[in-house]
């Protein structure tokens, strides 16, 4: 989930590079639909999103599937920051501008 159409772009571009299947979304409720009906291998989301934070997504996410990994990314100051997001459940956080490797290196962490 990233709102900002250029950001998703690059990540899109570098999961389907990794080999991964993308289903874009630009808000925490469409995923939610999305994830009704699939189990993907990864979510990566902004924590900046229209409706649900970041956070709340997250956890959201969690309860409906304790399984997939979620990985938050960011350029911005939250009320909360990496070590709540994944004290709080999460899998993996990336601070934006990332690269590639940086990329890489937390699907291989993740994705089994």
């Amino acid at each position: 989930m990233e709102d900002e159409e250029s950001n998703s772009i690059y990540i899109e571009e570098l999961m389907v590079e990794f080999g991964l299947r993308v289903v874009n979304v630009s808000s925490a409720e469409d995923a939610y639909s999305v994830l009704a009906k699939e189990k993907p291998d990864l979510v990566i989301m902004d924590l900046s999103l229209p409706g649900d934070d970041g956070l709340k997504a997250m956890k959201t996410i969690k309860k409906m599937n304790p399984d997939i990994p979620v990985v938050a990314q960011t350029a911005y100051s939250y009320p909360y920051g990496k070590d709540e997001f994944l004290s709080g459940g999460g899998d993996g956080y990336l601070s934006k501008p990332f690269d590639k490797n940086q990329m890489f290196d937390m699907l291989n962490k993740l994705i089994k």
